[in-house]
């Protein structure tokens, strides 16, 4: 008896029983495989997986990243309203409130401020892969694999996002050193002071300080003394975003209820603070990335969503705007049954009998501020 497939829903359950190994699923769908309907209703299926699957993939780099939708493919510069400082004291006779608006004395003109363009250019950029197949493919019970694509692409997809993300942190040589070095203040450097004792006791923190409760406090510490036009950077949540070998112990530091501390020959205890600021972010991309031998013990503090307090974006990932999700396409040139009617992509082309699956996705990352950023990679030099 032939098997009739006459809605969608009836084949999404045919479709999912098959992949499930049911042997009278799978017969009845290689049966079904010929008919003139099961084309569109393939199609329908792929729209309903990436409708269904797409949004439950939670990628990383939300956690460190926020999103910036472009209106194009032109490179977009930042801008940032800054006073012209020399032309404020002319105007106002030198009467101004750093940080903040100045006085206007009776009768006298408001003073001028300006848009600086910034130094940070910040673009997206289009990417996809082609997946090339036979009419043979679909009979020959190779379409298990076929109609998995779906979800494998747009898995593909969500992991290029975090890995574009990703690589504003890492290179293949380690940290990114464009936009974590001395310049940027943001590698985790030397100082000496209490940072894990509120009691006064001094520790050493090193240069590119292993994960620690210390390295932690001293990492807070440099991020409060970052001055980005001479303001301070504020920053009330942090991520801490570590590779997976490390998650374990940034957990047991972060997480502690109790913090205990000894000086001399007497021991202290202390709420540990760090839970209502750190989140600790597990990111695989971390060393999958990044070669270095260092790799395993790099870690960054970074502000939580992409943005400091002061609301300055210091990663951000990039979409064309109205196409910010993957879009999944199949070629169709197949032709006309003389009888009428389209002939579905399933049966393949024209020319050659052959079907493609195209998968194009929108998105890079930029770095725009270092400000509210730490870096380390665990070396201690």
């Amino acid at each position: 008896m032939t098997t009739v497939i006459t809605n969608v829903d009836q084949f999404r359950e045919l479709l999912e029983g098959a992949l499930n190994g049911k042997p009278k699923d799978q017969a009845a769908l290689k049966e079904a495989i010929t008919t003139s309907d099961l084309g569109g209703l393939l199609r329908a299926t792929v729209n309903a997986e990436m409708e269904e699957q797409y949004p439950t993939l939670e990628p990383v780099w939300r956690e460190f990243a926020s999103a910036e939708s472009l209106s194009d493919f032109r490179p977009a510069a930042l801008y940032e309203l800054i006073p012209d400082s020399e032309d404020m004291l002319r105007e106002i006779g030198g009467e101004t409130v750093p940080g903040g608006l100045p006085r206007v004395p009776e009768l006298t003109p408001y003073p001028t401020i300006g848009f600086t363009q910034g130094e940070k250019w910040f673009q997206t950029v289009k990417r996809g892969v082609r997946v090339h197949f036979s009419f043979e493919a679909f009979v020959n019970d190779e379409w298990g694999q076929i109609a998995r694509l779906p979800a494998e692409m747009l898995r593909l997809a969500a992991e290029t996002e975090d890995v574009v993300a990703t690589r504003a942190l890492v290179t293949e040589a380690g940290i990114n050193a464009a936009n974590f070095n001395a310049a940027n203040d943001n590698i985790l450097k030397e100082r000496q002071g209490a940072f894990g004792d509120i009691l006064g006791a001094t520790t050493t923190v090193p240069d590119n300080a292993p994960l620690s409760l210390d390295s932690l406090f001293a990492a807070i510490q440099q991020i409060s003394e970052q001055k980005v036009n001479g303001r301070s950077v504020r920053v009330t949540s942090f991520v801490l975003v570590v590779p997976p070998n490390l998650e374990q112990l940034a957990n047991m530091i972060v997480n502690a209820a109790q913090v205990r501390q000894t000086v001399g020959d007497r021991e202290f205890e202390f709420a540990n603070p760090l839970p209502a600021r750190i989140k600790v972010v597990a990111n695989e991309w971390l060393t999958s990335i990044n070669q270095a031998a260092s790799a395993a013990t790099t870690w960054f503090l970074l502000p939580a969503g992409g943005r400091t307090a002061n609301g300055r974006k210091t990663i951000v990932e990039t979409f064309l705007r109205g196409r910010e999700t993957p879009e999944m396409r199949v070629s169709g040139v197949t032709g006309r049954y003389i009888g009428g009617g389209d002939v579905p992509y399933t049966e393949g082309s024209f020319d050659n009998d052959d079907a493609e699956i195209r998968l194009r996705h929108i998105v890079d990352s930029a770095f725009l501020n270092a400000g509210g950023t730490i870096a380390s990679d665990g070396t201690g030099s």
